[in-house]
């Protein structure tokens, strides 16, 4: 995605003219946490799905540099790739009533990125699953490419995980998240009274996001049930 339609994507979804993601240069740090915390904050705010996608496109490239001069300095033999996965998977499953969104987004992935590159270094770590499907590091992508790397491993496994989840999970995921219906409608379909909505949309989302971290948590060939 070129600079100039990811502008007009952000400023789109937030609704802001004056939007100052106007000026946005993802070769610009300061650009990058601006539009990085307003990002953020929408998607924690309003489970926007949209703006996590954004956030992805926005922050992939400075993140990809970071992480491959940090394994470069840190010296261990890991994909820098798997190091960003790993701390967008973070944001995305962030399951605290208030998560905190950063107001200067790359430098507190950097410290992250930095304390999981040495902890790669401890005999008793052990790799992600996702980690396990990316092949041996020959140079970082770039750009749409890493985008778009990035974003088949990902799809791959919340998928994995989501079809993993009961049929009354899915159920009400798909009514709420991909079908935007309103609780009244999610109540009818589901034959549930409306006040039994809410409390199930939070278990199922609450579910979800443990299958994904338990999925990047969980050594290659260990996958939950043999499945």
């Amino acid at each position: 995605m070129q600079p100039e339609e990811l502008v007009e994507r952000i400023t789109e979804l937030t609704g802001a003219a004056d939007d100052p993601s106007a000026a946005f240069d993802p070769a610009d740090g300061l650009a990058v946490d601006r539009v990085a915390e307003r990002l953020l904050e929408r998607f924690y705010t309003r489970n926007d799905g949209r703006a996590f996608d954004l956030l992805v496109h926005a922050v992939l490239p400075k993140l990809m540099q970071v992480a491959t001069r940090i394994t470069r300095e840190v010296g261990v033999a890991v994909d820098p790739e798997g190091l960003v996965t790993e701390y967008l998977q973070r944001l995305f499953v962030d399951l605290r009533p208030s998560p905190r969104v950063p107001r200067h987004f790359l430098a507190e992935a950097e410290r992250v990125l930095l304390a999981d590159a040495k902890a790669y270094l401890e005999p008793s770590r052990q790799r992600s699953s996702l980690a396990g499907l990316l092949p041996a590091h020959q140079g970082a992508p770039t750009g749409d490419a890493a985008v778009a790397r990035f974003g088949v491993l990902f799809l791959t496994l919340v998928q994995s995980c989501f079809h993993r989840l009961s049929e009354t999970d899915r159920r009400v995921l798909i009514a709420t998240d991909v079908d935007n219906l309103a609780y009244n409608q999610i109540a009818e379909a589901l034959s549930i009274p409306q006040a039994e909505v809410d409390p199930m949309i939070r278990d199922a989302r609450e579910r979800f996001a443990q299958r994904i971290a338990g999925a990047f948590s969980t050594p290659p060939g260990t996958e939950e049930g043999g499945a």
